[in-house]
């Protein structure tokens, strides 16, 4: 397995989520990223699955120093009392060391901030920049693996030719996706003059610009989806 190192993250976090000498409150620790069994890692607080960058509810718990089952309440709140927030969050099923089958939830940037907000304390404010941090870093890995192509001019056609999208489905389907994030994002713009903690408005920040590069991302999916080609408009 090939490991590249990057230069040392410079990001303080509590001694419990690394090795380290009991004595020690705080140590630096390095990022590094790797590859395993189809998922990319950066220090295992957050991994890349679907062309998403995701963290796990019990990577959450064990990290805030929380039961897990009382982080799944939390997440099952949310999703009951906030519709939208349920597109954040993905129900997957594990096996425990004694072989039991239970549930855990994946989460995206937004999923993860919504759920966090509410945790208070030093520590837990230390646990969210490092997060956020790792979320940057994975986020930028993987904006790098789907960089898109370079932009041709299109050629014009020899006839006038037309599209009907709203007679696709698919089409029809995944601008609904698109529309769901502008009207996200409008929200969340809506209340970024609002007086709140440096620390939450550089969360909603945070939260607003990954929607946004949801949304574009979604739109850039429209223009995969083939049309049927009409020679005339009726």
């Amino acid at each position: 397995m090939k490991i590249d190192w990057l230069p040392p993250w410079k990001v303080r976090i509590p001694a419990y989520c690394v090795e380290a000498n009991a004595s020690m409150k705080y140590c630096n620790i390095k990022v590094c990223f790797f590859q395993m069994e189809g998922e990319v890692t950066m220090d295992n607080l957050v991994v890349i699955q679907n062309k998403q960058v995701v963290v796990s509810s019990r990577k959450v718990a064990e990290s805030f120093n929380k039961m897990h089952k009382h982080v799944l309440a939390s997440i099952k709140h949310l999703i009951n009392s906030a519709e939208k927030s349920a597109q954040w969050f993905k129900q997957r099923s594990y096996k425990d060391s004694s072989g039991k089958s239970n549930i855990e939830y994946l989460m995206n940037r937004n999923g993860f901030m919504l759920l966090v907000m509410g945790f208070n304390g030093k520590t837990a404010i230390e646990m969210k920049i490092a997060y956020i941090n790792a979320f940057d870093e994975m986020e930028a890995k993987l904006r790098k693996m789907q960089k898109p192509k370079q932009v041709t001019l299109i050629e014009q056609p020899k006839e006038n030719e037309f599209v009907r999208p709203q007679n696709s489905a698919e089409y029809m389907t995944k601008l609904a996706e698109v529309k769901a994030y502008i009207t996200t994002a409008q929200t969340l713009v809506d209340n970024m003059a609002q007086e709140r903690l440096k620390s939450e408005h550089k969360a909603l920040l945070e939260i607003a610009q990954d929607v946004l590069w949801q949304a574009g991302y979604r739109c850039s999916n429209l223009a995969k989806i083939k049309l049927q080609i009409f020679p005339a408009l009726e």
